[in-house]
């Protein structure tokens, strides 16, 4: 499996798409063998190794000096505000079956921009497209809605009680 997601990688980049397309592929791939599970737990000790050399680099790039002026702080909170409201609003709508606190809950949970926004954005710095305040801007943002979502998720279901399953009768 490690072998066709490398490959897939490559693949992908020799298309002139980034390398995470053809390792996305190749999970998806994955996800349809009977061997998935076997896969999960195989894989899991090198992910637990990768992901964070990747989160080291993804930090490294971003230059602190970018956020230090007041316009660029504003920015980052318009930005992160419409991250997070668009997120939450899209969450619940798509969830109001489950009832308005189990949308709430849903939408809360979709906030976070995570780690697909954050290699997309040091894709799009790498080849240019980002310059330096807009790499920032968008790690920022990245990090501030991961940091946001678990203390309102906490809050959400601290006096949440599920609804009991329905009872079969014997």
């Amino acid at each position: 499996m490690l072998a066709l997601c490398l490959g897939l990688a490559y693949l992908s980049t020799q298309f002139g798409l980034a390398a995470i397309i053809g390792a996305f592929l190749a999970g998806m791939i994955a996800s349809e063998t009977r061997q998935r599970e076997t896969l999960e737990h195989q894989t899991r000790p090198l992910l637990a190794l990768m992901t964070p050399f990747f989160f080291v680099m993804t930090g490294s790039k971003v230059e602190l000096s970018q956020l230090a002026d007041g316009t660029t702080l504003a920015t980052l909170a318009f930005i992160t505000a419409i991250a997070l409201v668009s997120k939450l609003v899209g969450g619940y709508l798509g969830a109001l079956p489950l009832g308005r606190r189990g949308a709430l809950i849903v939408g809360v949970g979709m906030m976070p921009r995570g780690e697909v926004g954050v290699v997309i954005a040091s894709l799009g710095f790498a080849a240019g497209v980002f310059s330096p305040r807009t790499y920032a801007l968008i790690v920022a943002m990245s990090l501030l809605t991961s940091i946001v979502t678990p203390p309102l998720l906490a809050l959400l279901f601290k006096n949440h009680v599920p609804a009991a399953p329905a009872q079969t009768p014997p």
